[in-house]
């Protein structure tokens, strides 16, 4: 009983800082081309004696050849574990349990089914809420009800999407939809580093050779300056793929080096990573950081996925009347953005470009058919949509579409800042 009484609050503390990373956006996740099939038969063997323990059928269905998915391996065998877990607690002694992968073209389908005791409409809305537990569920086969949760955050994460059906005794089917990863050919984030001409600011000598050294394993031509003045006068004259920035520098400072950049038509476009202990700094909030001390996979994703992106950008799908209102607002937070007036325009930019952020009209003849065409594909793994209202009467009929209240003209930069800065 002690041992058990111990595994449990292990459980529980591990979900407890899970929560805690994904509140303060410290969860990581390290996508990368990932055969799912393989994630769900190294669950299912390790589930494998708990589900004998029930006498449960656990079916899989894998069809081959699958395409890889874009994913944390890790995180998606936490995925599957909390629902498989789920699944075993909440069906009866010989139940039949599936999991079904498909490919549904630009995502994969995860399906995982049960016969169980299923739910309730009032139960599913609250199924992925923290501490929820179904109101029949007895103390023998509970958890912390954070599993679902943690769930449904990490799914998020990966820009995928989660869904449940359930019908109260006869079962319950969650579905999951996780992006397909790049296809062959496309290069990963280190690997678009290969030959590129990166410029290191920083004041520290020590720092600054660390740098250079961890980026010449990856094909990297890496040059230091010992200042920001120093940089700036190097980026005005020569041509840098990148550079990676210190903040707390003695004379011209990193913050005030970004500004410079913003300001320099040469090197405006130049995309910056900030190698700081101050990455987390509010104004920070849109830019590409890694925190000191340094971690050279870390600095190599960071900065192969800065040069593949470019810098920070959003993309506003809205009426060009509202443009003059909005746009100064925009340039005043140093946000750089490009406007589409419709869906189609925006799907098409999407397709073309990566963007970091989405502000979306909500005084558009159909705000929702420009959420659907949004297709973010920056350096952050959700959707970061932010819905702004003009406060015009011709609003309102757009309005009745949405479900959530969108955020005034005036605040639409300051939500986009805040968007960043908890993604960052």
């Amino acid at each position: 009983m002690i041992e058990l009484s111990t595994n449990r609050l292990v459980d529980l503390v591990n979900d407890l800082l899970d929560v805690a990373r994904i509140e303060a956006g410290r969860m990581e996740i390290h996508a990368r081309p990932t055969a799912l099939g393989d994630v769900v038969r190294e669950v299912a063997e390790l589930l494998a004696p708990t589900l004998d323990e029930k006498h449960q059928r656990l079916n899989l269905e894998i069809p081959a050849p699958l395409p890889p998915a874009q994913a944390d391996p890790a995180r998606m065998r936490q995925v599957m574990t909390n629902l498989l877990t789920n699944a075993h607690l909440y069906s009866g002694e010989g139940s039949e349990i599936s999991v079904t992968l498909a490919d549904t073209g630009e995502t994969l389908s995860v399906r995982v089914a049960d016969t169980g005791r299923g739910m309730s409409a009032e139960a599913i809305e609250c199924v992925f809420d923290r501490f929820y537990r179904a109101p029949d569920t007895d103390d023998a086969s509970s958890g912390s009800g954070l599993g679902l949760a943690i769930v449904k955050s990490l799914v998020d994460l990966h820009g995928g999407t989660i869904e449940v059906e359930s019908t109260p005794g006869e079962g319950t089917v969650f579905e999951l939809l996780i992006p397909r990863a790049p296809a062959p050919g496309m290069p990963s984030p280190r690997e678009r580093l290969g030959g590129a001409r990166v410029l290191v600011i920083d004041d520290e000598p020590e720092i600054a050779a660390l740098i250079v050294e961890q980026l010449q394993p990856f094909g990297v031509e890496a040059e230091v300056a010992g200042s920001g003045s120093e940089g700036i006068e190097r980026l005005e004259r020569e041509h840098f793929d990148a550079v990676t920035l210190d903040i707390l520098m003695p004379g011209m400072s990193g913050f005030e080096v970004l500004e410079a950049l913003r300001g320099n038509g040469r090197a405006s476009s130049t995309p910056v990573v900030v190698v700081s202990v101050l990455s987390g700094h509010e104004a920070l909030a849109g830019e590409w950081t890694v925190t000191k001390p340094i971690q050279p996979l870390e600095l190599a994703d960071a900065l192969g996925a800065a040069l593949t992106a470019g810098r920070t950008r959003v993309l506003v799908v809205g009426r060009s009347s509202v443009r003059p209102r909005l746009a100064p607002l925009l340039e005043r937070a140093g946000l750089e953005h490009e406007w589409v007036g419709s869906a189609s325009a925006a799907a098409r930019r999407c397709r073309e470009e990566r963007f970091e952020v989405a502000l979306v009209d909500a005084g558009m003849h159909s705000p929702q058919a420009a959420l659907r065409a949004l297709a973010l594909r920056g350096r952050r793994p959700g959707r970061a949509v932010v819905v702004f209202s003009s406060g015009d009467e011709d609003e309102r009929p757009a309005l009745a579409e949405l479900e959530a209240d969108p955020v005034p003209i005036e605040r639409a930069a300051q939500a986009v800042v805040a968007v960043l800065g908890r993604s960052s």
